[in-house]
Formats: C-alpha cells, sequence, structure tokens
C-alpha cells in the first residue's frame, strides 16, 4: 500500500470579483493523494458550511495519484467582515483503513488583511517620523544655534576666517562655535 500524500492549497478571491461581482470565492486545492478514500468540509468561523460549496470530480494523474478542487462561494459581504476565518479540512482513510487523518488549510478574509496593511502603514508612518525628528535635531536637540544672519557675518568677516573653517568642517566645529570652546 502507498503512503498518503495531501498537500493542500487555498486562493483568495480576486478583488474585481468582490467589488463587481459582490461575490468572493475561496478555491482549496487538494492533491496528489492516495487512495481516493477522502472527505472535504468546509468551515466559517469553525460551523460547518454547506451553502455555496461546489466540489468539482476527482482527478486520477500520471503520477497514479488523485486532486480535486472545491469552491466556496459567500457574499462579498461577509468575506469584507473583520476576523472571518474559512478553513478548508480534509480527512484521508489512514493506509490500514482504520482511521482518518485531517488536513486543514486557513484563510482569513479580506478585512484582516486590510488591517495587517492598515498596521504596517501606520508603525512605518512613525518610525519615519521619530527618523525625521532626530534627523533635524527636534527631538534630541545638541546644541542652539543662532539664527542664519549670523552665519552670514561669518562668511562675510575676514577676521572670522578661522571661525569660518571650524563651522562648516563638521557638526563639532559648529558645536565649539556655538559654546564659544574655540582655540
Amino acid at each position: 500500500s502507498e503512503t498518503t500524500v495531501f498537500p493542500s492549497a487555498t486562493f483568495h478571491p480576486s478583488r474585481w470579483e468582490v467589488q463587481e461581482k459582490k461575490k468572493a470565492t475561496i478555491v482549496c486545492l487538494v492533491t496528489k493523494f492516495y487512495p481516493n478514500d477522502i472527505k472535504l468540509k468546509w468551515y466559517v468561523n469553525g460551523k460547518e458550511r454547506t451553502d455555496g460549496v461546489q466540489t468539482e470530480d476527482m482527478k486520477y494523474d500520471d503520477t497514479n495519484k488523485y486532486s480535486f478542487i472545491s469552491r466556496l462561494r459567500v457574499p462579498s459581504e461577509e468575506w469584507l467582515k473583520p476576523a472571518t476565518t474559512y478553513e478548508c479540512k480534509a480527512w484521508f482513510k489512514g493506509e490500514k483503513g482504520s482511521s482518518w487523518f485531517p488536513t486543514m488549510v486557513q484563510v482569513n478574509g479580506e478585512w484582516n488583511q486590510f488591517r495587517a496593511f492598515i498596521s504596517f502603514s501606520i508603525i512605518y508612518f512613525i518610525l519615519l517620523l521619530i527618523l525625521l525628528k532626530i534627523y533635524s535635531g527636534t527631538l534630541f536637540p545638541k546644541v542652539h544655534i543662532e539664527p542664519y544672519a549670523s552665519f552670514t557675518f561669518l562668511h562675510t568677516c575676514k577676521s572670522c576666517f578661522k571661525l569660518k573653517n571650524v563651522l562648516t568642517s563638521d557638526l563639532t566645529g559648529v558645536q565649539k562655535a556655538a559654546t564659544g570652546n574655540i582655540k
């Protein structure tokens, strides 16, 4: 007797179907299993769903394994509800035929994906804001620098040539100039 192999996958509905047709079709693909003793059920938020389920006949491929597709079609309003969970569960008979072994694929509704995207975007924006504040010196100011007019004077003052070089060389020079610690 052969070993039972049963990878599964699910596919989300297209945005076009959700927006234009006001429906959402979730597809469950069960592939490469043997023997063909299998049970498949759909669950929405942990409760079995039979309405809107369409399961195709099993196909026998050139590797001597079976495959089939099952679809669950729900209204788009349901698909867009927060925290809605869809599960495609398949039970396969064991090699000795005495017990059934479940496998499951879970899909979250569209709102959960949208919520994750929004959460990530907000966190990214806050981090970017903090970095800009640090870079501009407004979050952790290190030194008070006089207004731009003072720098204009320093650039034109011939007797301040040494101070001008210190100011334009690096931030340490600016800090020294502002505190009066120039040698």
